[in-house]
């Protein structure tokens, strides 16, 4: 924004040949900028208001209307005190994590984890595919009326275990993602962190993994692929993929969505991804593409894709047919969705089958072209969220939202060696455990709740509870949800 408004600032002064008309159209350019129904309405009232006050103050004790110089001191003022105001509730959240122990913590990732056998030629490659918000089937069947058994049978029927029981370790992604890659519970991998709102600082856990440092160690390839979700967005693998030069974040994306700059819009989408119902519809579609398109990079390899479907936002129907949202694009999902309950159960089942589709030509191509047989991980990080309530578990239904899809192709092994029960936490534990001699041992299953809406990582143990979550009210009942 600096760089836009340098040049617009010295031509206006160039126009006017006044600095106080030039810093005043300048204030306007940026209010002009910003002033819709989504960004800063607030400094624009707050600005005519005070700008009101100020000069009818000046009239009425002067008896003449304020000079552009005041004028300019509370179009500056005003700002100074929005952010004065907003650094006094900002400043006190950073202080709360104990950063020490935090980047600590940080320096040791990547160590070894264990010791297990080195790479040999007919390592396989390793594919971790999260399918973000995949409900287990009789969820799917109970609560939106849709019957999975089929598309289950032909991933059974192409060697996968399919597990009946399984369930997330965690309700929200950056938790649970956090903790299959690191194949253990947050407090015992993440220091400082309690205390923090600040969900990026799961991201170092993802992005220097256990399991993938494991694989690396023993010479795999690591790939991962371009999500619109910064914190699972991979950039520190070996390969790294992304459908365009640039890759720009949620708030940049707003930025130019929901501000003047919006007239940009096209251009700017040529040379810079980000998030919007078609570029997020696309990066779907570009992640199975591009799954398929890393068989051509030679060697072992472990390749990791975070999809953001059948999560919303929906922008598929069951047939892979485009829709919109008359809401627009959002991430927002539990009671946090803008769209009705008919809505998400709905549009949701749609995108499931759309999903399923995409899954099973994605792995018919990697069947049918590898070399050696492959290990396929296809995981859920949490069920889908019409019954959920991120503000309590006592009003979400945690058979929904714990009850995940999950299939495992596991070349030469028995299908006893999955669990029917068996959480994400100790998918990897097993993979590395069969495949290299990891030897590590398995943990308890457990699933976590949180506390608090933001503070993620103060969680609450709710594995107990799902047993009897079936026949609670908010299962039985769906939450209010006012779209």
């Amino acid at each position: 924004m600096w760089v836009l408004l340098a040049p617009v600032y010295f031509f206006l002064q160039r126009i006017t040949g006044d600095k106080e008309w030039s810093s005043l159209y300048l204030f306007m350019f940026v209010v002009v900028m910003y002033a819709s129904s989504e960004y800063f309405e607030i400094v624009l009232t707050l600005v005519i208001i005070l700008a009101t006050t100020w000069t009818a103050i000046f009239y009425i004790l002067r008896k003449k209307i304020v000079n552009l110089r005041q004028l300019n001191l509370v179009a500056t003022a005003t700002p100074a005190f929005l952010l004065i105001a907003t650094l006094t509730r900002v400043i006190p959240i950073y202080l709360e994590p104990d950063w020490k122990a935090y980047l600590n913590d940080i320096d040791e990732l990547d160590a070894p984890l264990t010791e297990g056998s080195i790479l040999s030629e007919n390592s396989p490659d390793i594919y971790y595919l999260v399918l973000d918000g995949y409900g287990r089937a009789d969820v799917l069947q109970d609560y939106y009326d849709y019957d999975n058994s089929d598309f289950i049978q032909r991933l059974k029927d192409r060697g996968f275990i399919v597990p009946s029981e399984s369930q997330s370790n965690y309700a929200k992604t950056v938790a649970s993602v956090a903790s299959t890659l690191n194949m253990n519970y947050l407090p015992e991998f993440t220091q400082g962190m309690e205390e923090s709102l600040f969900w990026w600082q799961a991201k170092p856990y993802i992005e220097h993994n256990a399991a993938q440092s494991f694989l690396k160690n023993r010479g795999y390839t690591t790939i991962s692929i371009a999500t619109d979700w910064d914190i699972t967005n991979n950039k520190k693998t070996d390969v790294y993929f992304k459908p365009l030069p640039m890759q720009l974040t949620e708030h940049e994306g707003n930025l130019i969505e929901k501000s003047r700059l919006n007239f940009l819009g096209p251009l700017i989408s040529k040379v810079a991804f980000y998030p919007t119902n078609a570029s997020h519809r696309e990066l779907v579609l570009y992640n199975f593409r591009t799954i398929t398109e890393s068989l051509s990079i030679r060697g072992p390899k472990f390749v990791f894709a975070h999809i953001v479907s059948p999560h919303p936002p929906f922008v598929f129907d069951g047939e892979g047919t485009p829709i919109s949202p008359r809401y627009g694009f959002t991430f927002n999902d539990a009671n946090n969705f803008p769209g009705t309950l008919d809505e998400y159960k709905t549009e949701y089942a749609g995108q499931v089958e759309n999903v399923n589709r995409l899954l099973e030509e994605t792995i018919d191509t990697i069947l049918s072209q590898s070399t050696v047989p492959p290990i396929i991980i296809l995981q859920a990080d949490h069920g889908p969220g019409m019954l959920t309530d991120f503000t309590s578990s006592e009003n979400t239904c945690l058979r929904d939202r714990f009850s995940t899809f999950a299939a495992y192709y596991l070349p030469d092994a028995e299908n006893n060696l999955v669990a029917e029960d068996t959480t994400p936490v100790n998918i990897f534990r097993i993979v590395l455990n069969e495949y290299f001699a990891a030897n590590l041992p398995m943990l308890e299953n457990r699933s976590y709740y949180f506390k608090d809406t933001v503070y993620i990582f103060r969680t609450e143990d709710v594995t107990t509870k799902l047993t009897d979550s079936a026949s609670s009210q908010a299962c039985n009942r769906p939450i209010e949800n006012t779209p």
